[in-house]
């Protein structure tokens, strides 16, 4: 079978976990016998003004990349819908006949390349492994990590939380403004930009009605993989029949034991690891916090 992964970012660049699942996914179908190719976008050039592709190898595994994925000026059309990314996934389509495409994140491809997939007739997969369908930020977390509901109807939140991001980047008080008046008036700005998208309200259009945009897109997706509760509803928050999505946890590859090693370590301390990004929503924070509240004589180690 010849399977095509698509993947936001990847190595060596890109090697958070999105990455590093889709790496092993692509190892393992290689060693039970597929023939396996990825296609992904290259994020430094990604507002190249100008759609390119190349091609290369990782773990001898061929990589198609894409530059210019965000070369047009409104970002959020791109989500769905991007003339010249669909006319270069046609090409790889041309050069790699997939059986089966496995997308891993639309993140900086967008979802525009899923017609170009259907009109060839081969099923769309799709292992979430973030919000993104539902959130143009992908984690449904406020600025200071509070728990996001989701776009109001006119995802006036959504204008404030980016609007505050982009402000802050320039002027920490414009940022701290934003963030502190009523969002309501997001709301109907957002309302008023989908009467009237033209000129700088384009953007905010688009913005607004993601939602509904990315609804139409996920009737392209035949099954949807959910590896927990919370994203299963995500996935139909975003539009998915339930006979669509399918609860299948992360695998976990065998951990290579050395014994010599393990025997050394016998009667050491505890040592809890931690393996990700030192993004606040992973969480390592909250293992230190743990640890500081255990009596100082317990012998358990923290590795990051």
């Amino acid at each position: 079978m010849r399977v095509l992964l698509v993947v936001h970012q990847y190595l060596p660049d890109n090697f958070a976990g999105t990455e590093q699942l889709t790496r092993k996914v692509a190892r393992a179908l290689r060693q039970r016998g597929d023939e396996v190719a990825i296609v992904t976008a290259d994020p430094a050039s990604a507002r190249d003004g100008t759609a390119g592709l190349s091609e290369d190898e990782v773990d001898g595994i061929r990589v198609f990349r894409l530059r210019g994925v965000r070369g047009r000026r409104d970002w959020f059309a791109s989500d769905t819908d991007s003339r010249e990314i669909e006319a270069l996934f046609s090409q790889i389509l041309d050069r790699f006949r997939a059986d089966i495409v496995h997308v891993h994140h639309f993140g900086l491809l967008g979802m525009g390349f899923c017609d170009e997939v259907k009109n060839a007739g081969i099923p769309l997969l799709y292992t979430a492994t973030d919000f993104w369908l539902i959130c143009p930020l992908s984690q449904l977390e406020w600025p200071h990590g509070n728990v996001c509901p989701g776009p109001t109807p006119h995802a006036g939140n959504c204008l404030q939380h980016v609007g505050t991001r982009s402000l802050a980047a320039k002027s920490s008080a414009a940022g701290r403004l934003l963030q502190v008046l009523p969002q309501g008036l997001f709301e109907i700005l957002s309302g008023l930009s989908r009467m009237v998208p033209a000129g700088p309200l384009r953007s905010i259009a688009s913005l607004s009605g993601r939602r509904d945009a990315v609804r139409r897109r996920c009737d392209r997706i035949d099954i949807a993989f959910a590896a927990t509760e919370p994203v299963a509803r995500q996935l139909s928050a975003a539009g998915l029949p339930d006979s669509r999505i399918v609860d299948l946890p992360f695998g976990i590859e065998a951990p290579r034991r050395d014994q010599a090693r393990l025997a050394h370590r016998s009667g050491g301390p505890l040592v809890i690891g931690f393996i990700g990004s030192l993004s606040p929503h992973k969480g390592a924070h909250l293992l230190l916090e743990a640890l500081s509240t255990l009596e100082a004589d317990r012998p358990v180690e923290a590795a990051i």
